[in-house]
């Protein structure tokens, strides 16, 4: 189940004119939920323009001390810079105990520039779990001989930190939630930006081409903008190429294609570069010519491609690409700094729909239409293997990126795995196998809110080889903690399946209440009411009694405010189920009794 754990905040109209600068903050992204020990970036968007005079876009951040700074760009059309800190604005403010100013203003300075869009992105390395809480001013400055003024966008010109709260404003504060990573079980290939790449053969017909319908998809996780991620192009001219897609200077995934005379890229983008794993397709249709970038399961933006076949720079007729370039272009440059999971390369073009089925699940080799699979489970020599059948031909790994441990939210199988409260107030944890012979054990893994999964129990089928099983174990309950459980199953060919994680207790930080379900036991029908404390998305759903979901009642943004909805079980067999409720901010799971 995808987790949306980016809050994004379009600030209120907060413009003014400073010596003919004009500054107008636009947006501010901020994640909510980060990995302890892992790079993140926040962003900031404004339009800025200075006609009259000089001026310049500042920023103060009241910065948790448990965030180590790491570096800040900004981007705009006509410059891409590292900032420095500005000890001069640093200065200005004053902080709460238990954080730091941080203060970007240099280096920023917009003469005779009618408009210009901007872009600051700050990355942090978080050394503590918890939850913390991040504040900002923006400001214009001016620089007077050796000094500089400065005036905040908030009334009274607001240097304290202290009166930045939610009465003032909440568009200049933000939370981040900072857990352990949990790692998939499986292994992911990670690039540091020093020349490592890896080329993967496309053969003399090439699936990825102008006159076939494909879809090349991976997963990635960054916080470095401007590089190439995946590539078919040659040179830095004009010639042909079915597309490349890479990460601009904003952050932004893109994705491009040239016809021999120019290069086409598409207008928007999506940022990726917040040191979260994001999914990335691009998917060709043939018959339409469209070239589509698909993240996180959403179309971003498509362009038309090109008809191969047109004079190239070097003046003979364009083929098709031989090779597919993997964290940098054909030139080698612009390398992919971060790490990539699960490349795939489909002989069809995907939908939106067919890449979320497809893009939490890790493959066999042996799917329809899947023409090459690279898992990054092994790296033998510097080969690479392809997992597919029909196409053996592996990838060759330079100047050695490693193998690592995975975090991508990747599902092998979803166990079927059942947590809840019994009469007596213990918890039960029980699931049932059909396959046991293929199993070597079983292990419940538990955590805290804040803490790392350890194992809770362990299990073993029956030595006498049957492949059916039943497994039931208890914990007990605390009603002041919060336990979350899954199930790891360690097959005997070393694979590795997981459950979902089910929560059992109150979830702190959450922005709804969830009320019991009315009637309960029910013959039929039951309601079931929870209340928003803000808008959010949203998304309801009942499972049985094995951990199938059964049934989505909701899955949509709603407003903050009081919701009811009605569950049928006509068609259900009698027995317990759950419902469980889904926001940014977490998850709760109760339990109802359908009586027939």
């Amino acid at each position: 189940m995808r987790k949306r754990t980016a809050l994004t905040l379009t600030a209120i109209s907060c413009a003014f004119l400073l010596n003919g600068c004009l500054l107008d903050v636009t947006q501010t992204s901020v994640p909510q939920s980060v990995v302890l020990n892992r790079e993140f970036s926040m962003y900031f968007d404004a339009k800025i323009s200075s006609s009259v005079a000089p001026g310049g876009l500042g920023i103060l951040l009241q910065i948790p001390e448990s965030m180590q700074f790491q570096r800040a760009y900004l981007a705009s059309s006509h410059r891409f810079v590292r900032l420095r800190r500005n000890a001069e604005l640093q200065a200005i403010a004053r902080h709460e105990p238990g954080a730091y100013i941080l203060a970007f203003a240099d280096s920023t300075k917009w003469d005779g520039l009618e408009r210009d869009s901007v872009r600051l992105i700050v990355t942090f390395l978080p050394r503590t779990s918890g939850r913390f809480l991040f504040k900002w001013l923006f400001g214009e400055f001016k620089t007077i001989g050796s000094g500089a003024q400065w005036k905040t966008l908030l009334p009274d010109s607001v240097y304290s930190f202290a009166k930045v709260n939610d009465t003032l404003n909440t568009n200049y504060q933000a939370y981040v939630d900072v857990t352990p990573e949990e790692e998939s079980g499986t292994l992911c290939l990670a690039f540091e930006g020093q020349r490592q790449y890896v080329r993967f053969p496309l053969g003399k017909n090439p699936v990825i081409s102008s006159d076939s319908s494909y879809t090349v998809e991976c997963w990635l996780r960054t916080t470095e903008p401007d590089a190439v991620v995946l590539s078919t192009r040659r040179d830095d001219f004009n010639s042909y190429y079915p597309f490349e897609l890479f990460i601009d200077e904003y952050g932004d995934a893109r994705i491009s294609t040239a016809d021999g005379s120019g290069v086409r890229t598409t207008p928007t983008g999506k940022f990726v570069c917040d040191g979260r794993w994001h999914h990335v397709a691009i998917s060709h249709t043939a018959e339409r010519r469209a070239l589509t970038l698909i993240v996180d399961s959403r179309a971003v933006d498509s362009i038309e491609v090109p008809v191969r076949g047109l004079q190239s720079h070097t003046g003979g007729k364009d083929a098709e690409p031989e090779e597919l370039v993997l964290s940098a272009r054909g030139t080698y440059f612009k390398f992919f700094q971060g790490e990539v999971d699960e490349l795939r390369i489909w002989n069809v073009s995907h939908t939106e729909d067919e890449t979320a089925f497809y893009q939490n699940a890790v493959l066999s080799g042996y799917e329809d239409n899947l023409h090459s699979l690279y898992n990054f489970e092994t790296v033998e020599n510097g080969t690479i293997p392809n997992m597919t059948t029909a196409h053996s031909r592996g990838g060759r790994a330079f100047n050695s990126p490693v193998l690592v441990n995975s975090s991508a939210p990747l599902l092998a199988e979803v166990l079927p795995f059942a947590v809840y409260l019994d009469e007596e107030e213990k918890i039960v944890l029980a699931w049932e196998s059909f396959d046991d012979h293929t199993v070597d054990h079983y292990e419940i893994e538990r955590r805290t809110e804040r803490g790392k999964y350890s194992v809770f129990e362990k299990a073993y089928p029956d030595s006498g080889g049957s492949s059916h099983g039943t497994y039931t174990f208890n914990d007990s309950f605390r009603e002041d903690n919060v336990y979350y459980y899954r199930l790891r199953r360690v097959n005997k060919d070393g694979s590795i399946y997981y459950s979902e994680v089910f929560p059992i207790g109150e979830e702190r930080f959450h922005n709804f209440v969830l009320e019991d379900n009315t009637p309960d036991p029910f013959v039929s029908t039951t309601e079931i009411s929870y209340t928003l404390s803000e808008s959010t998305s949203v998304e309801l759903s009942v499972y049985n009694i094995m951990g199938l979901q059964i049934a989505t009642l909701v899955d949509e943004r709603q407003k903050k405010g009081t919701y009811t909805v009605t569950f049928d079980g006509t068609e259900e067999a009698e027995g317990l189920y759950f419902y469980k409720l889904e926001t940014k901010t977490g998850s709760q799971t109760k339990k109802m009794y359908l009586s027939k």
